[in-house]
């Protein structure tokens, strides 16, 4: 199985193939720490979002992202006039609608104050809900957190620090910043289920097999798609996650929308109806079950081998050498002959247990890919599927490597060809060379499917074979 991501970007064009209908569900929760983590005991380092926050009368100086980091609040002079107060605000963004705060920790100092005609206090608040209140000088010990509650359907909170005319006019003074908030975590909730989609080569109605790749969507409007996970017929063949990891520190969490291409490797299942299933998680946990498709598998291919030999796969320039079927022969004694109407038959077949190759093992993997043209780069582009007119060949090249990356080297493989509503065919095969890469062209002519099948011995009844490589001619 291999994952291509192709990036974050909108739904688009692809279509939602069927979206399963659930009734409501418990609101996921997760969390979002700020500067530092504190819910657990002990500071853990963080970063700090600044869209996340704004402060009135005053501004933030963050020292974050490090052991002892915090987040210092200053104003003009470091002193408030009597009535004047100095607000630090943490909000949810509004690209989370449906997201709200139920538990907050705070690690926080009200610094005290130096010489002033009135007291100052914090107040803290949510959703007008007095939180606590503190005297210039109180807070946590470093390192330590104090958890409130919020109201419901909260979504921030605000630290106000108010200088009271107790005294009558005059000042709060401070001999530097107000306020310091060592660590903030927020516990946040939502309820709404994830969207998913699937599209490409794998959900279209035709028959398929070896590995397909299945283009993936999915979308939350609130914490973001943390995966995507595929299954074929009860099978799990790939998962799809964000390139950059979901971050703790930041709202949202994970990206909003999410799209990439799953290399499904139908092999995994029995041939025959096969359900594809998507279940797409939200950051939250949140998670949606999607049946995309029903996916008709054939990996066993019909066998119709043509009486006469078609060269429509061969040698590239002296790099490989071809490698013909292997004649009929009279099985030696004390050998076990082959399986019979066995397709591709085995090129070794007749000669009993001798190695197809150095590192031989029925365990082999044959990576092959078509180069079409070269790069910008001027590097060969690999692809699986190609277009070109009618009358080019396409260089086909591969390596076959065991279960341990080692190459099989000088081992025969066989090849099979198909045009479009036919049968495979037998054609001429290839030899690996002695890291085990192999080179073969596509014959010309009309649109075909390839593929190569290795036997790891003389006397094995099954091979491994490459994912199909397609060729269209337009």
């Amino acid at each position: 199985m291999t994952v291509r991501r192709v990036g974050l970007t909108a739904l688009g064009a692809l279509a939602v193939l069927s979206l399963a209908a659930a009734s409501p569900a418990a609101a996921g929760t997760f969390r979002v720490a700020q500067c530092n983590a504190v819910a657990g005991g002990g500071l853990s380092p963080r970063g700090f979002q600044a869209g996340l926050w704004s402060v009135d009368n005053g501004w933030p100086m963050v020292e974050c992202g490090a052991g002892g980091g915090a987040v210092r609040i200053g104003t003009g002079n470091w002193r408030l006039l009597d009535r004047q107060d100095t607000t630090t605000r943490f909000a949810l963004p509004g690209s989370m609608p449906q997201t709200t705060a139920r538990t907050a920790w705070l690690d926080w100092r009200f610094n005290p104050q130096s010489p002033s005609t009135n007291p100052a206090y914090l107040i803290a608040t949510a959703s007008g809900a007095r939180l606590f209140e503190a005297n210039a000088g109180e807070g946590t010990m470093p390192g330590g957190a104090m958890r409130r509650d919020l109201p419901a359907g909260a979504r921030g909170l605000e630290l106000m620090v108010w200088c009271s005319p107790v005294n009558g006019p005059g000042w709060c003074n401070w001999p530097g910043h107000l306020l310091e908030l060592r660590g903030l975590e927020v516990e946040l909730e939502e309820s709404g289920e994830p969207s998913g989609s699937a599209a490409g080569a794998l959900v279209g109605p035709s028959q398929h097999e070896g590995v397909e790749p299945l283009e993936v969507a999915a979308a939350d409007g609130d914490s973001g798609v943390r995966r995507v996970a595929v299954s074929l017929g009860g099978v799990a063949v790939g998962t799809l996650t964000p390139a950059d990891d979901c971050r703790d520190d930041h709202l949202p969490p994970c990206p909003q929308s999410l799209r990439g291409v799953v290399d499904v490797d139908t092999r995994l299942v029995p041939d025959g109806p096969r359900r594809l299933r998507l279940v797409v998680t939200d950051a939250a946990g949140n998670a949606r079950t999607i049946d995309a498709a029903t996916v008709q598998v054939a990996n066993q291919p019909q066998i119709d081998t043509p009486a006469g030999p078609d060269t429509g796969v061969g040698s590239g320039g002296g790099a490989s050498s071809p490698v013909a079927p292997a004649p009929a022969s009279p099985v030696p004694a004390g050998s076990a002959a082959p399986p019979a109407r066995q397709f591709p038959p085995n090129p070794l077949a007749g000669r009993g247990h001798v190695p197809n190759g150095r590192n031989a093992s029925e365990h082999a993997w044959i990576d092959a890919w078509l180069e079409p043209r070269r790069g910008a780069s001027g590097a060969p582009l690999r692809r699986r599927t190609a277009t070109v007119p009618y009358g080019v060949r396409v260089r086909i090249r591969g390596r076959l490597t065991d279960e341990r990356g080692r190459p099989i080297a000088r081992a025969a493989l066989a090849a099979v060809r198909r045009e479009p509503g036919r049968p495979w065919r037998l054609v001429t095969g290839v030899r690996t060379r002695a890291d085990g890469h192999f080179t073969a062209f596509t014959r010309i002519g009309p649109s075909q499917a390839v593929r190569f099948v290795y036997y790891a011995y003389g006397d094995s009844p099954r091979g491994r074979r490459s994912a199909p490589l397609r060729v269209r001619v337009r």
